[in-house]
């Protein structure tokens, strides 16, 4: 298993590392630490365009390649990242038009990252020149393993450019997608406000103006703007699969950045993680991202060794730049984390950072080592993670997460319900999904994200929270899924726009009103702080009262089996939760939003439902992951309390990190790690006892 660290060696010469007479000692010095403490892979390059080509046409790889080699004399393989995300300032003085316009068309100034257009023909031909010139010089080092491209593109608020190279693909993106103007304006809905147009070359950038742009055109910006970005990767794939034989990969963080993470999955060989660590404050939630990136590409995955997972090409070692008090992280802590990651699917780990750098703006964001280089606390903890993983790779390899459930998840919806006028101001998709997930993981359910065009039959129940912005196409889809026998929970806001952001001229949910055997007359958004109460029929069970808040949709049903109604208002006893049989399946309506408690019992309800079994029968504050093939499933238990958790097995298990086979009472400790495997007397020989 690949497990390592990003690294800058450019910041570590003299007069920052070494000295005048050798001024790249640092290293290795640098690289012998580093097989010491059990690394086997190092991330290099990626902001290095500057360095590599000081000056227009005059490319310096050597030291590139005197790090690789230095690398290759340890043991330590390289993953090269392309330089793209840090353009040169020769390059922005020289062709200033490559900067980026904002939507007050003023100009994002040279002197940093990302300061760059990604429509300008300029930069990508730039960009293609470097591109090449890295890849035939290193392209077939003997330490390469793999390519990553750019670095966090879409980071630093840099989706959008309004210049006017941007205007022109805008245009012609727009042309190649709609043929005719008469089309466009029809499908954009532009007769509203008179705001019709008659040639391509006349639709606006939505850029500042005195209220909201139309709708449909906002949400068609926000496609190109994502395709421009997904191309530009491509782009470079393409180069590098041309020049060299290792897989790509790009860098993506879940549920940010205004791209399509499922198509810039398809552009790459396997997909990349930037851990969240510092930004959730819970662990359902990190987990729920590590899910979501896992997810982006479920087959057609090249990994350096050949494993189908995803690698965390950044996981966070110590304070983020972003923090606002920028914590330590605490002992065993950051074991933890990784576990999480390798429980979830991850093939490969590195950590960012080796060094604190000493120079920039990063220097109080925290690597492995401080500015000095001595072995550190946080270095210790790791090596422990690279020692066992030793043992526990063999056992891993080849194995992956196997979900029951799926939650549906668009970045088509997220731009529409991103849109400046919306029926309650106090929604947000992302805290909905996250309700749900909550009480899929505090069950140890696993859960893959997926869209309604990919295969949906392998799931006993697949999640459509809220998706307001419904192609038809997948309307289609989510019937047959629930026809040919499966079970889909759908909730409000759902299907209040097709594909091209128009309504329906029937009551919502649109095209699914057979499916859940209801419509939708009307919905009563609700400020924050008022609730409506909840009054269940039949089996379900409730733990608590359950509010209704947020959203309540006014119910009439037809087909239905109501589950749940409103306790109060004008709609007191019309249905809030209803059950459809469709086909062979069932389709569960939830017109409103509860608090987690509901949520709880919902997933209670359904496992009884569908037949769910629980991973492993644990204590509720112990998170259960299991990665499984052919014959072996194994399991990963953390524990994220600081106190010591008791865990009764009625089975003997197998622990791969200390050899021990055990059954009965165990006591988790504080931080602690389990990895199991319930067939301890199929273990290989060698293994330790």
């Amino acid at each position: 298993m690949y497990f390592g660290v990003d690294y800058y060696p450019e910041h570590c010469v003299f007069p920052y590392g070494g000295d005048a007479d050798n001024p790249e000692a640092a290293w290795e010095q640098d690289a012998e630490m580093m097989a010491k403490s059990g690394f086997n892979v190092v991330r290099i390059g990626e902001f290095s365009w500057g360095l590599c080509e000081p000056e227009e046409g005059k490319y310096d790889f050597d030291w590139l390649r005197r790090v690789m080699d230095v690398m290759g004399q340890h043991g330590i393989k390289v993953v090269l990242g392309t330089p793209t995300a840090a353009p040169p300032v020769w390059l922005a003085h020289k062709h200033p038009e490559i900067l980026p316009l904002d939507d007050h068309g003023l100009p994002k100034y040279e002197g940093t990252r990302r300061a760059v257009c990604l429509s300008s023909d300029v930069f990508w031909d730039y960009s293609k020149k470097i591109v090449t010139a890295m890849a035939e010089a290193l392209g077939e080092h003997p330490q390469l393993i793999g390519w990553q491209i750019d670095n966090a593109i879409g980071g630093n608020d840099t989706e959008f450019s309004f210049n006017e190279a941007t205007r022109e693909e805008w245009h012609l993106w727009l042309q190649a997608k709609y043929k005719t103007v008469q089309q466009l304006n029809d499908l954009l809905g532009l007769r509203f406000w008179g705001q019709t147009v008659t040639s391509f070359d006349d639709v606006p950038m939505p850029m500042r103006a005195p209220t909201v742009h139309n709708p449909a055109l906002l949400l068609d910006w926000n496609r190109f703007s994502s395709d421009t970005m997904v191309q530009f990767i491509r782009m470079q794939a393409d180069i590098l699969h041309e020049h060299s034989s290792h897989p790509v990969t790009v860098t993506m963080r879940a549920f940010y950045r205004n791209y399509d993470h499922f198509d810039m999955a398809e552009a790459v060989d396997f997909v990349s993680i930037e851990s969240n660590v510092a930004l959730r404050s819970k662990i359902s939630e990190l987990a729920c991202d590590i899910d979501m990136i896992r997810s982006l590409k479920k087959s057609d995955i090249v990994t350096p060794d050949g494993d189908g997972g995803f690698w965390a090409m950044e996981q966070k070692a110590g304070q983020a730049d972003w923090q606002e008090a920028k914590s330590a992280m605490r002992p065993g802590v950051l074991r933890l984390f990784t576990y999480q990651l390798i429980s979830r699917g991850a093939s490969g780990i590195l950590y960012f950072r080796w060094h604190t750098p000493r120079i920039g703006p990063e220097k109080f964001r925290t690597g492995i080592l401080r500015h000095c280089a001595e072995s550190s606390r946080v270095l210790k903890e790791i090596s422990q993670v690279g020692e066992e993983l030793k043992l526990l790779a063999p056992a891993i390899k080849d194995t992956k997460v196997t979900a029951d459930v799926c939650i549906l998840y668009t970045h088509d919806n997220e731009w529409a319900l991103q849109q400046p006028i919306q029926p309650s101001n106090y929604f947000n998709l992302r805290e909905h999904i996250q309700l749900i997930y909550n009480a899929l993981h505090d069950r140890n359910i696993q859960v893959d994200f997926a869209r309604p065009t990919d295969g949906l039959g392998k799931y006993k129940i697949v999640f459509a929270p809220s998706m307001q912005l419904l192609a038809d196409g997948d309307c289609d889809r989510l019937k047959l899924y629930v026809q040919n026998g499966g079970t889909l929970v759908s909730t409000f806001n759902t299907g209040l726009v097709n594909q091209n952001h128009i309504s329906p001229d029937t009551h919502f949910p649109g095209n699914l009103t057979d499916l859940f055997g209801l419509e939708v007359h009307e919905y009563d958004p609700i400020g924050q702080g008022d609730e409506n109460h909840l009054t269940f029929k039949g089996a379900f069970p409730t733990s608590h009262l359950h509010p209704a808040k947020i959203w309540c949709d006014i119910i009439e049903p037809t087909t239905c089996q109501v589950l749940a109604v409103f306790a109060k208002d004008f709609y007191a006893g019309r249905p809030a939760m209803t059950m459809n049989t469709f086909g062979l399946g069932k389709a569960i309506y939830l017109g409103t939003m509860s608090h987690q408690h509901f949520y709880n019992d919902l997933m209670g309800w359904l496992r009884q439902l569908c037949g769910l079994q629980p991973l492993l029968k644990v204590p509720e504050n112990i998170e259960v992951s299991m990665r499984e093939k052919e014959g072996t499933r194994i399991f990963f238990l953390l524990n994220y309390q600081n106190s010591p958790v008791r865990i009764q097995f009625y089975k003997p298990m197998h622990d791969f990190l200390t050899g021990n086979t055990f059954s009965g009472n165990y006591d988790l400790p504080p931080h602690g790690v389990l990895v199991l495997d319930e067939h301890p007397e199929l273990k290989t020989a060698g293994v330790p006892a």
